[in-house]
This record gives C-alpha cells, structure tokens and sequence, in this order.
C-alpha cells in the first residue's frame, strides 16, 4: 500500500472516530495535518471542515503548497475545540489573578490545570472583596 493511501486511510479511521464523538448529524471541525515534504515550504496545515449533504470528507487530503499527501496531526470536533477553548481561557485568568495576588513568583502548574468555571468565578469574586 503507498504512502498516500495509507494516510488517506488513517485520515478515514480518524474523520469516522470523529463523526462518533459528535452529537451532530455531520461533522464539522477541524483536520490537523502537516506536509513532510523536506522540500515544501508548508509545514502545519489546519483545515476547519463541514460534511456537505451527508457527504463524508474526502480523507485523500493534500498539502496546498506542494500537492504531497498530508500527515495526520488530529481531528476534533467543533464542540471539542469549543471546550478546549473555554478551558484555555480559565486557566489564562486563573494564571493572571495568581500573578496579581503573587507579584514576581511564579505560577504553579496546579493554578490553571482543570479550573472549573464555578471555582474561577470564587477566585475572581475573593480578588474583588465580593465573597
């Protein structure tokens, strides 16, 4: 089997693993991907997807630099990248809070690791005088 189909059929487990995660009818999300061609000038490649018509991906991706097959990074859902988002953003103020209470130290890896909305809202309400 050739590299480019052993990629497509990699890219093909993955889009059906998604497409399992994802509460909706069709998948959108997002294909990670990168170019290995040590003569392209591309490298990562993000491709934000949306089944057609109940119309799977094509998984024979290529890179739009050189038209080299892709390598798979990952895929996630919308509703993945969605969450993964919101928790970015509650430990980037769960970090920030931490500096201002501790000027010059720096952060523990436990301050913004799985920080639930409730506990950062706690946290924002204490450093306002609130609670």
């Amino acid at each position: 089997m050739s590299i480019s189909a052993q990629r497509a059929n990699q890219i093909a487990a993955a889009l059906s693993a998604a497409r399992a995660r994802s509460w909706r009818l069709i998948l959108f999300g997002f294909v990670t991907a990168y170019c290995d061609n040590p003569r392209c000038a591309a490298r990562e490649i993000e491709i934000h997807v949306k089944e057609q018509h109940n119309e799977p991906v094509a998984p024979d991706l290529c890179c739009p630099a050189c038209s080299g097959p892709l390598a798979l990074h990952h895929i996630e859902t919308r509703e993945e990248r969605h969450a993964a988002g919101e928790a970015e953003a509650r430990s980037n103020v769960a970090a920030q809070l931490y500096s201002r209470r501790h000027p010059g130290e720096g952060i523990p890896l436990g301050t913004f690791l799985n920080v639930s909305l409730e506990s950062l809202i706690a946290r924002v309400l204490t450093d306002e005088g609130r609670a």
